[in-house]
């Protein structure tokens, strides 16, 4: 499923589809399973609306030689982490360490590195600045 239509708002049969692979590959690789049956469309429709306002922000700073200090990208990074702290107990060294592991792992690189070669690493970097600037 191509990321415009993901993005578009999806219901709870397409969320399933769509996270089909990436399910497939965390069975496969860590052992983890997503439970798809536990999916709530609206709230996984918010969820991938902010993710790609946030990747496409990183992904378009990255184009323009943007630093990853830079103010801009610290200031959206801890507005995509208050974000998901609605439901999740997340700060920046936890987002730093997913990011890590998306940067790490070929499957969630690939997916990054899909919208902006190196962006995957620039949000490490940027991820890592946020939490030696004391954010974590």
């Amino acid at each position: 499923m191509d990321a415009e239509k993901m993005f578009a708002g999806l219901n709870k049969e397409e969320w399933g589809e769509a996270l089909n692979d990436q399910n497939e590959h965390l069975q496969k690789e860590y052992g983890y399973s997503i439970d798809t049956d536990a999916i709530d469309a609206t709230v996984m429709n918010e969820k991938a609306e902010e993710a790609a306002q946030f990747m496409s922000f990183m992904a378009q700073s990255l184009k323009e030689g943007i630093g990853a200090h830079d103010e801009k990208v610290v200031s959206a990074l801890k507005k995509h982490i208050a974000f998901m702290k609605k439901d999740m107990d997340i700060d920046a060294a936890g987002f730093a360490a997913q990011a890590h592991f998306f940067a790490t792992d070929d499957f969630h690189r690939s997916m990054l590195e899909g919208q902006q070669v190196g962006l995957s690493y620039y949000i490490c970097v940027a991820a890592d600045n946020l939490v030696a600037q004391g954010n974590a």
